[in-house]
Order: C-alpha cells, then structure tokens, then sequence
C-alpha cells in the first residue's frame, strides 16, 4: 500500500490532536466501567466487551505510563490513528482530517470506550475487502466476528460486506 505523504502527515497531526485532548482520567459514561474491567480482566456491563477488556488489558501492560485510565484512553487514541491509516488508501488528507475531527470520532478518541475498537474493525475490514487477493475476505470474516464480539453494532456493516463480496468476485459459488 502505498501512502501519500499528505495523507499519512494528517493522521499524524490528528492524532497528536487526540493525545492533546486525552482524558488524564477516568471520563463519562462507561469509561471508569471498561477501565476496571480491563484492568481486572472482568466482565463489564452486558455484553462484556470481551474482545475490548482484552485486547485493553495486554496494551495497557505493554505501555507501562501514567494510571490505568491514562494508559486505556492512550490506547483508544492509538485505535483512531490506526483506523485512519486504513483509510489512508482511500481518503485525502483533508477528508481525513474531517474525519478524524468530527464530533463522533473525535469525542470517543481520548476517552476509554468501546467504539475506537469498533471504528478499527470496520475499516480493516472494508480495507481488506478492497484487496485484490481472495484470502483477505477469509481475514475480513475472521475480524468481522471479532468485531462483532466487541461491539454488536458492526452487524450494520454485514450488507455492505456481503454486496463487496459479491460485486469483486471474492468467493466461488
């Protein structure tokens, strides 16, 4: 894959924006719930997160600054960053950048929640279904059904999925 410098430079200074903005704390919300349950390894609120609290938990001891909730909404900024450099292929800098700033994205960027994950999922899997080799769409089902496991709100994607699947060939009937 190959990046435009202007791209890759606006998924940079956005997420420099997000570590500005990070919470230093506990936020709102389901926040201070998904840090405890990351840092126990428990189950937070139906559905539990399970994919979340512990993809959470590993990083979180991988990056060993600040308290917990520092390190989880690091962690969340880190899953924006990295949902816009699947992007990168298919967005300029300034779509990026409006992306990456706005509202939705941007307010659960800094704060430990649930959604970050989600974003990632999604557009690693429209990332992998763009590819030219068949084997991707086996890689797209199998973090399909991990994002479905963090956030049941993915399945909204399942019709954009199935049309890809068809439209580029990428199964054998």
């Amino acid at each position: 894959m190959v990046i435009k410098r202007s791209v890759l430079a606006a998924a940079v200074a956005a997420f420099f924006i997000f570590l500005y903005n990070l919470a230093p704390s506990v936020y709102v919300g389901d926040s201070g719930e998904l840090i405890a349950a990351s840092s126990t390894l428990g189950v937070a609120h139906p559905p539990g997160y399970p994919v979340f609290v512990i993809i959470t938990s590993a990083l979180s001891k991988i990056f060993p600054a600040g308290n917990m909730a520092y390190r989880m909404n690091f962690i969340n900024a880190i899953f924006v960053f990295s949902a816009m450099l699947f992007m990168c292929r298919f967005a300029s800098a300034s779509l990026l950048l409006y992306f990456a700033l706005a509202p939705a994205v941007f307010s659960s960027a800094g704060v430990a929640e649930v959604f970050t994950l989600n974003l990632l999922f999604a557009c690693a899997i429209i990332y992998l279904l763009y590819s030219p080799f068949k084997k991707n769409a086996l890689a797209a089902a199998f973090l399909f059904g991990l994002g479905l496991a963090n956030h049941q709100t993915l399945i909204l994607l399942l019709p954009g999925v199935i049309y890809l699947l068809i439209k580029r060939k990428m199964f054998d009937f």
